[in-house]
């Protein structure tokens, strides 16, 4: 029998997006100038896109998504959406997109697997060069001079066609690394790069800490859904030039990643589930315009500045299907996710009965038992989705389940009745559409 979920306290606070710095990162056709080298009257505007001075001096000339400038500012020079990054043009008195980095790795990611293990996601967008190649990890607790060096496996990616009939395709390599056997709630650091030999080979990403998970005892987490970066085209009416082909901005971030940051360093949260509808979308095409994937590259390089640090278990929605993508991306992303779990039960004495995709996936951390399930009608005939749907949701236990509509929530979680406390930070929804507000200290307990 469950214990009951009693909502001790919550208060509002306002969600806010965080500066987005990518140093690797390069400009599509012109050199960055330094942020803080504006004269006059453009240093005190430009200063205002940032939320904070200490951003903007670290940015140097780099490519970014000030925060609140995550579209750039007016006499655009492209007609694209969105990019992947932004600079000032030096000396040319604009502003260009930025591609992500062939060779540095970018996009880190760490997924919930369990409470030992997690798994770790880059890219390189190399074309697909090095997605035959195996991935590397470097991994040591913090503190420890022993560095342990763990090899993954590497998927690639390719952006579908769009509406302009791009058959160029841009492709990524999508690399994969699993960490298994951690110490519970312990810091560790690591640093990814790319397994390719020869000139194709990554240099090493920064050190980043992340503390591991726990089978049990107090359960910190936040869950929320429905989350972008880049405010929706059609939201906008008032942002696109009088030739409708380019943004006439600056227009600000809409997500609560800078809270979630906020919150990981003190202890309030120490992983996260985003129940799905990511990025609206990875893959945009809006308006007949080719962007190659920027959208979701940029979802993915502003939430690095939280999953590199904190787990994640994402959830699959509708939006995952648009575009013509039909959710590879996310299943890309997710590989080294499954490949773990299913590591895992292969190694159980009672591997699940049923079969596991990053559609349909569940995990125990702490008190907390996850189940994601996808309902989303688009995948029915498609990949035999509501037929394995049911069948999950039947065998789940202790999960009880009651489909009221082809559209029900994806995401069910349910408190076992094992020592300790369920804490589960607020949710915020729709946070594409405008600054949302988060609660603040949900203290639930089991």
């Amino acid at each position: 029998m469950l214990a009951p979920l009693l909502l001790l306290a919550a208060t509002q606070i306002p969600g806010y997006a965080n500066d987005t710095v990518l140093p690797h990162h390069t400009p599509r056709d012109c050199n960055c100038s330094a942020w803080a080298d504006a004269a006059g009257q453009n240093a005190t505007f430009v200063a205002s896109l940032w939320s904070s001075a200490a951003s903007l001096r670290r940015a140097g000339a780099a490519c970014a998504f000030p925060a609140n400038a995550v579209t750039p500012l007016p006499n655009a020079s492209s007609a694209h959406l969105t990019g992947d990054g932004w600079c000032l043009c030096d000396g040319a008195g604009r502003w260009t997109w930025c591609n992500p980095p062939a060779v540095a790795p970018s996009q880190i990611n760490l997924l919930v697997i369990n409470a030992t293990a997690v798994g770790v996601s880059f890219v390189t967008a190399d074309e697909g060069r090095t997605a035959g190649a195996a991935a590397v990890v470097e991994l040591r607790a913090v503190n420890a001079s022993a560095v342990a060096t763990v090899s993954g496996f590497s998927t690639r990616y390719t952006d579908p066609a769009n509406n302009n009939n791009d058959r160029g395709k841009r492709h990524l390599s999508y690399h994969h690394v699993i960490l298994a056997g951690l110490r519970e709630r312990t810091e560790y650091e690591y640093r990814v790069r790319s397994g390719a030999a020869g000139s194709a080979a990554g240099g090493w990403s920064a050190w980043k800490r992340f503390r591991s998970l726990y089978s049990d005892g107090v359960t910190r987490l936040a869950m929320y859904g429905d989350m972008g970066v880049f405010p929706a085209t059609e939201q906008l009416p008032k942002g696109f030039c009088a030739d409708r082909t380019r943004l006439c901005g600056p227009t600000a971030a809409r997500n609560n990643i800078g809270n979630l940051i906020d919150d990981v360093a003190a202890g309030r949260i120490d992983w996260v589930v985003h129940s799905g509808d990511h990025a609206y979308e990875f893959e945009e095409n809006d308006r007949n315009v080719v962007v190659k994937g920027s959208r979701g590259d940029g979802y993915m390089d502003s939430y690095e500045a939280l999953l590199a640090h904190a787990p994640w278990a994402p959830g699959f929605g509708n939006h995952e299907y648009l575009r013509g993508d039909k959710a590879n991306r996310l299943l890309n992303i997710t590989a080294g996710l499954v490949a773990g779990m299913r590591s895992a039960d292969s190694n159980s004495k009672s591997p699940p009965k049923l079969p596991m995709t990053a559609q349909w996936y569940s995990v125990n951390i702490g008190v907390l038992h996850l189940v994601h399930l996808d309902f989303s009608p688009y995948w029915c005939n498609v990949r035999s989705g509501c037929s394995l749907v049911a069948a999950f949701a039947a065998a789940a236990d202790p999960l009880r389940y009651h489909r009221s509509s082809p559209n029900a929530a994806a995401t069910r979680a349910t408190a076992g009745s094992r020592s300790g406390g369920l804490r589960v930070h607020g949710a915020i929804s729709k946070a594409t559409a405008a600054p949302s507000s988060l609660g603040r200290g949900w203290t639930c307990r089991a």
